[in-house]
């Protein structure tokens, strides 16, 4: 079964920032796919989808960001998945706000909660979707930029970039990656 996981950090003071996109994600699909079933664990929140006949998981970690190996490890045993069976669904300052990028594989590009996947499963062979929260202006600090909550004029544009992930999510799932990086590649 395909698990969808999206990236970001517990508590509510982190639940509009731009490093939570990946969360905002999985609220998202939890909202638009009735839940048949859900899941509260030490390490990860999970719940049961359906697009038509097509069963996944969407899930969330329990864990700050640069520890994310931990619920994707813990998942992946709980529902007997393989990494080739991950979706993850994160923020990258290397792309311009707005934009989305769907990889089969590849390395962390020093997102350091992909890196932390990485290192715990012992691979790079799992599919993500990128999510453009575009990049701190000359002297911002990093950290903060990722920690900082999207401003008023970035709003729209983030709005839509969660449905199109959405929808770029039902596309991987119905008519596979192909389809989905040829339609959703920005």
């Amino acid at each position: 079964m395909v698990i969808i996981v999206g990236l970001g950090n517990p508590g509510r003071s982190y639940s509009r920032t731009r490093h939570n996109i990946g969360f905002r994600v999985i609220d998202l699909l939890v909202k638009k796919y009735e839940p048949a079933e859900s899941w509260k664990r030490k390490f990860f929140l999970a719940w049961q989808l359906a697009i038509g006949d097509r069963r996944f998981i969407a899930a969330k970690g329990r864990t700050f960001m640069n520890e994310s190996g931990l619920p994707v490890q813990s998942l992946c045993t709980s529902f007997r998945a393989t990494p080739q069976d991950l979706v993850i669904v994160y923020d990258d300052v290397n792309l311009p706000l707005g934009k989305i990028r769907i990889r089969r594989k590849g390395s962390s590009g020093g997102h350091k909660g992909i890196k932390s996947i990485i290192e715990t499963l012992g691979t790079e062979e799992f599919i993500r979707i990128k999510l453009g929260i575009g990049e701190p202006e000359s002297g911002e600090n990093l950290v903060e930029y990722v920690l900082s909550e999207f401003r008023r004029e970035e709003i729209k544009t983030v709005s839509t970039m969660l449905e199109q992930a959405t929808d770029a999510i039902r596309c991987i799932l119905t008519e596979g990656i192909d389809r989905a990086m040829t339609l959703y590649n920005g």
